[in-house]
């Protein structure tokens, strides 16, 4: 009995996602989340760490992190190794390292949410065009967790198809990389994400899809420029939903 309900709550969360990213069904995010929620109230680890990241995401509805927190919490308990990797981080603070304690709860009261929330300095290195440089931006325990969240997910990387608006791969472009959406990027991103924000000025949902880019040698991006051609008609849904690109912000992992 316990092995059907752990297959039909797996099946709630994977429904769940399915909707919340418009995966063979129409994206409806409020189902997509009620169905992720109800698997997480039923004692599912991985509907709690989820709901983490939910509640960490301004996407759908305003971010609450003592919320997302406590929803990590529960995921850490419930033996999510994820949750447990991304509270021992979030303790230790933006600077880096990995806390020693194992006990959850005790984990999450010594998490400085004003440090992270802090926005670090910049060096500008080019007036036109504008350049700035942060240096340690994250810590290389939130790199190796990135890559992590990555490693396993990467497929050919492509590039905007001008006629249909989609992505196409093009010779010009051979690396790899991965989406990190809902369904792999963590709350971790999303705190990533509001720093972001904070330092270009603009909300995060004026942001896109985070990738993670992996070059192996020999492995290239021609010359191209990110902003999107306003006389293209295959892109005047991106243009309408989030306006022209205005800044590239790019992390060294």
């Amino acid at each position: 009995m316990s092995l059907m309900v752990n297959e039909t709550m797996h099946r709630s969360v994977q429904l769940g996602l399915k909707y919340l990213l418009g995966v063979d069904v129409d994206q409806d995010p409020r189902r997509g989340t009620a169905l992720i929620e109800r698997a997480a109230k039923k004692g599912d680890a991985e509907a709690a760490y989820l709901c983490a990241t939910l509640a960490s995401s301004p996407q759908w509805r305003a971010a609450n992190w003592e919320v997302a927190m406590d929803h990590l919490v529960v995921a850490a308990e419930r033996g999510h190794e994820a949750a447990r990797s991304t509270l021992r981080i979030l303790a230790a603070g933006p600077v880096g390292g990995i806390s020693p304690i194992d006990e959850w709860q005790a984990l999450r009261n010594t998490v400085d949410h004003t440090a992270w929330q802090s926005v670090p300095p910049a060096e500008t290195l080019s007036e036109s065009p504008y350049i700035r440089a942060i240096t340690g931006f994250v810590s290389p325990e939130v790199c190796d967790w990135i890559v992590a969240r990555a490693r396993e997910n990467l497929t050919r990387a492509t590039i905007y198809d001008n006629v249909t608006g989609g992505d196409t791969e093009d010779y010009r472009r051979t690396n790899s990389q991965c989406d990190l959406n809902i369904a792999n990027c963590g709350m971790l991103t999303f705190l990533i994400r509001s720093r972001i924000a904070a330092i270009a000025g603009r909300p995060d949902q004026a942001m896109e899809v985070p990738k993670v880019l992996h070059y192996r040698p020999g492995e290239t991006f021609a010359e191209h420029f990110d902003y999107l051609q306003t006389d293209t008609p295959a892109f005047a849904k991106e243009l309408a939903e989030r306006g022209q690109r205005a800044d590239t912000f790019l992390i060294y992992l």
